[in-house]
Order: C-alpha cells, then structure tokens, then sequence
C-alpha cells in the first residue's frame, strides 16, 4: 500500500479527494490528515507517508512553507489547490504533479501512476541549496546516495528527471529537472554545453570536431556542444572560439 496524507484546510476538499482515492486508487491509503501547517508537519513526521496531497494556500502560510521545514523530504508530494498560478513555483520544488480544483478524476489517475512509478524508482532529491564543492544527498526508501559534486562528470536531462554520470560510470536518476539541478548545485565549473547536457568542465580531456563540435569527457563520454552554447563553454575553460 502506498501510505498518504492529506494537507488542506477545506473540509470539503479533503473529504472529496479522500473518496476519489478510495474508488479510483484503493492501493492509496489515508493514513492522516492536516488543516495547518504545524500539524502537518507534526503528522507527516509520525506517520511518514509516501506522498502527501498538499493545498498550497493554508491558513497559517503556504504549502512551500510546509516544505521548507524539511531539509531532508523523505516524501514526494503531489499539490492540490484551486490557484493556478503557483504552478511553475511547483515544479521547481520538484513536485509530482499539480491539480486543479475541483480535481479531475483522470488527473488524479495519472498522478497517482506518477507516484507509483516514482517509489519503484526510489529516489527522492533533498529539497536543500547546495553548496559548491559540498556533497549532493538522495534518499531512496531504504538508504543515502551521497554524491561528492566534484566526481560528477556530466548531468543529462530526461524529461523532468536527471540522470547524473560519475566518474566511475555510475548513473543516478534524480526527480528533478537539469535547469532545477544546475541552480541547486551554483558552481561555475558546471556548464550547459546543450539543450539536455551540463558538464563538469574539470573532467574534460579534449574538444574534437566529429561531424560537428564534440567535448569528450573522462572514460571517453562523448557530448556534442550546440552552437548556441559554444561561446559560453569556450569562455568557461579560458580558451577563444578558433571557429
């Protein structure tokens, strides 16, 4: 079973999505509810769900409010509100998905399959700045994945996801976007040098022409550099586009 809170204020609201879980998601149980955001968080620690379905507009603040009292979310959340304008907001905290009241029931289908497939996957990325040169933290259901920033080679994005490569080859799927991930990580020897690829520019060996402009990587990794990003990565590494 897949254990969730519910976060709202609206009596009525909650009642309603508890009955959509109950007839359409009945792997989803409710294992607590919470009208402010002092006794969600008290809840979400006692009953350490899964998910939680959290309005963003609450009587004492908001739903980011919520998260930002937890530096290591062991969590994924789903937000529910009335308030379309919050949504961007969402995502960048690495939301699941985002609903509209009143809440479509093949919305709410779709989340949940979201859910689902992000506990088989496991990894939720903790919602904290990073500091250059520090460690970047993941927690899975069952343990940490510490990541030194300094063996990160390349960062690729995958959809909403980001697949971050090691220098010895590891790969490590994390829930948030590559635009998110750069801004979390804030150091300047990480480099967009494409539309979906960041590098870390300590780990380049060579740049080579191949049917285009590539920068290869420690252990080989090959990435292309788009014409628009040259400028920036040649400026990063200190060196004049010979172009």
């Amino acid at each position: 079973m897949i254990k969730a809170v519910l976060v709202d204020d609206e009596m009525k609201s909650t009642l309603t999505l508890q009955k959509l879980l109950a007839k359409h998601c009945p792997d989803f149980t409710i294992t607590g509810f919470a009208d402010t955001i002092e006794d969600a968080a008290v809840m979400i620690k006692e009953k350490d769900p899964d998910v939680v379905f959290l309005d963003i507009e609450l009587t004492d603040g908001t739903g980011f409010d919520l998260l930002a009292r937890f530096d290591d979310p062991f969590f994924h959340f789903i937000f529910v509100t009335a308030h379309s304008n919050y949504a961007v907001k969402a995502f960048r905290y690495s939301a699941v998905d985002y609903l509209l009241k009143p809440v479509d029931i093949d919305d709410l289908k779709n989340a949940a399959n979201k859910i689902r497939k992000a506990i088989r996957n496991g990894i939720i990325l903790k919602q904290q700045p990073l500091v250059p040169g520090k460690i970047l933290r993941f927690r899975t259901k069952k343990d940490f994945i510490v990541i030194s920033t300094d063996q990160i080679v390349r960062l690729e994005a995958s959809g909403s996801y980001t697949v971050i490569t090691l220098m010895n080859m590891e790969q490590h799927t994390v829930s948030v976007n590559l635009g998110v991930l750069e801004e979390k990580i804030a150091d300047k020897h990480f480099v967009r040098v494409h539309r979906s690829d960041t590098i870390n520019i300590n780990h380049i060996t060579r740049i080579l022409k191949d049917e285009g402009l590539y920068v290869e990587l420690a252990r080989k990794i090959k990435v292309e550099i788009s014409r628009r990003n040259k400028a920036a990565l040649f400026a990063a590494i200190g060196e004049k586009d010979r172009e």
